[in-house]
């Protein structure tokens, strides 16, 4: 069964890895085809990707709600969400490419911003059996680097939207404020990490979430500089942010149809140094830079060949990263898989050799439970003729006959009737306990 289960979680890694690099390929194309051409790989992926992940969150979410799982509310809103994110993109297209207008701010904006409470929802409930290990420097860490994330970027947008109306810099204004509010409760998944009882359920959003908030960041920057396009390389995370969750979700509901699966659930490296840490610092690492990178250069001139440079250089960052996260988790989970079949052999053999003692215990408490049954109705037996010899010879020692010789036998028989009776009962009672 652990090589099967191996087996399982091996292809679905391969699959995983494959569809980004599918993904990424697909979107290299922009560089030799021109708008209208590149138009039928952007389009396709912002329907089909999303359309997976809505769908396959509301199955999952149904799923739940009917076996009645402690995570049942918490998947619901992640499921709400995703569907949120969903109405959002296609409704972005929709003006965008129908309607052939500008598509900020609309109704698709109403999508994307509700999507962002659903999340944190999500992820409040399903911290909430850990919140007791949350503690105080976890809780200042995420809320340092929610500020280091926020502060360059609100700095930015309200120099940017100054001269815009009330509406566009409310709603501009809204996009950092949440997502530094979802990077926050995000980090402070980190618990997981720290307890070593992460799941590749949680792995995978984890990592979805920090790559929306990386993505957040360069697209409203791209926006600024005008450099944003239908399409744009920027696109391409919030894409593999996608797979990420479909990954999760996909893991999740495997995970859960294997009962023979859900201790493997819980994917607990040797040490935490090799994933949750390079995860972090990577993480802290990619989104301080970028904000203020952009903070810094926002208001200088810089060139159209050097911004790209810097946003290339920045996704390509991203992407060494995140590989290199995947490549981790590909690699340990072999050895992990190793160690937890060992484990498991082991358990099983001490549990034979403690089966074996016991039943050894129980045929033996068996048995002699039997001879004292039988040996409880022999003494019995034995008790009753004897009070007829002891009555009898009561008689005859008080009939009046005057024989020394018979009354000297009477008394022996009497003392020797009396002492196998004393035997008898301490029989009896030691039985009897």
């Amino acid at each position: 069964m652990s090589h099967i289960v191996k087996t399982k979680q091996s292809l679905m890694l391969k699959i995983f890895t494959l569809s980004i690099i599918t993904i990424s390929l697909l979107y290299a194309t922009q560089f030799v085809l021109d708008d209208d051409q590149f138009a039928f790989v952007s389009t396709p992926s912002y329907i089909i990707i999303p359309g997976v992940l809505a769908g396959t969150s509301i199955y999952i979410a149904i799923k739940e709600w009917k076996n009645n799982t402690k995570n049942k509310i918490a998947i619901v809103f992640f499921a709400a969400g995703t569907v949120c994110w969903f109405v959002a993109e296609q409704t972005w297209q929709v003006i965008d490419i129908i309607f052939e207008q500008y598509p900020f701010p609309s109704i698709a904006d109403v999508f994307y911003l509700l999507a962002y409470p659903l999340f944190v929802t999500f992820l409040i409930l399903y911290l909430r059996p850990i919140k007791k290990n949350i503690t105080k420097p976890i809780i200042l860490f995420a809320a340092a680097i929610s500020l280091v994330f926020l502060i360059p970027v609100l700095h930015v947008l309200a120099d940017y939207y100054h001269e815009d109306n009330s509406l566009d810099i409310f709603i501009g204004l809204l996009y950092p404020i949440l997502s530094s509010v979802l990077l926050f409760f995000t980090l402070l998944g980190i618990t997981f990490f720290v307890r070593g009882i992460q799941t590749y359920f949680w792995i995978m959003v984890f990592i979805g979430f920090l790559i929306d908030t990386v993505a957040d960041v360069l697209f409203l920057f791209t926006v600024i500089d005008d450099s944003y396009y239908d399409g744009q390389i920027t696109d391409l995370l919030y894409l593999i942010g996608y797979l990420f969750y479909i990954a999760g979700i996909i893991f999740y509901f495997k995970m859960k149809t294997n009962v023979s699966m859900v201790e493997i659930n819980a994917v607990t490296f040797e040490t935490i140094g090799k994933f949750a840490i390079p995860l972090v610092i990577g993480t802290i690492f990619v989104i301080t830079s970028v904000s203020l990178l952009y903070a810094y250069s926002y208001g200088h001139e810089v060139t159209s060949d050097s911004a790209n440079s810097t946003l290339l250089a920045a996704i390509f960052i991203v992407i060494v990263i995140f590989s290199a996260i995947i490549f981790m988790v590909i690699k340990n989970i072999g050895r992990f898989l190793s160690m937890k079949t060992k484990e498991i052999e082991n358990q099983k053999q001490g549990l034979e050799v403690m089966l074996g003692k016991k039943s050894d215990e129980i045929l033996q408490s068996s048995e002699f439970s039997n001879i004292g049954i039988n040996l409880s109705q022999i003494l019995h037996d034995i008790r009753n003729p004897m009070t007829v010899l002891k009555g009898n010879l009561e008689i005859i020692e008080n009939s009046g006959f005057e024989n020394p010789i018979l009354t000297a036998r009477i008394k022996a028989m009497k003392e020797s009737i009396n002492l196998i009776d004393e035997q008898v009962n301490d029989v009896l009672n030691y039985i009897k306990k």
